[in-house]
């Protein structure tokens, strides 16, 4: 099963939710926020303020006695600040799982009100 076209799908309405929360889209799953408002080390105002990488993850859980299995945008690579974290988790709040003790997150443009629920990782 080629699961691009649904993926790519879902970074569009990805790449719209987040700019509307001043993230802009400069490659597929990496997104900048607040672009040119730190210098490099050559003194250009060159480096975002904070910037984020999200790539698929397959998230499995039971629900209703049935076995879901739903793509989400898991967090890898990331340097943010406070207010970047605010205005990404004002639009998509993220997945919590009870289990997981990491410092990675879930976000999904299907559910922007995140997902409650004790889940087990597909992928991990």
């Amino acid at each position: 099963m080629n699961l691009k076209p649904m993926i790519d799908e879902m970074y569009d309405e990805l790449r719209v939710a987040m700019q509307k929360a001043g993230w802009e889209t400069m490659d597929i799953g990496y997104f900048e926020y607040n672009r040119n408002s730190k210098p490099n080390n050559h003194g250009k105002m060159t480096m975002p303020e904070s910037w984020l990488v999200l790539y698929p993850d397959l998230l499995s859980y039971e629900e209703d006695g049935e076995n879901q299995q739903k793509i989400w945008f898991k967090s890898g690579d990331n340097e943010m600040t406070n207010e970047s974290k605010e205005k990404l988790f004002d639009i998509l709040r993220p997945f919590k799982d009870e289990d997981y003790r990491g410092k990675n997150f879930w976000v999904s443009p299907e559910y922007p009100d995140g997902y409650w629920n004790n889940h087990s990782l597909g992928s991990d």
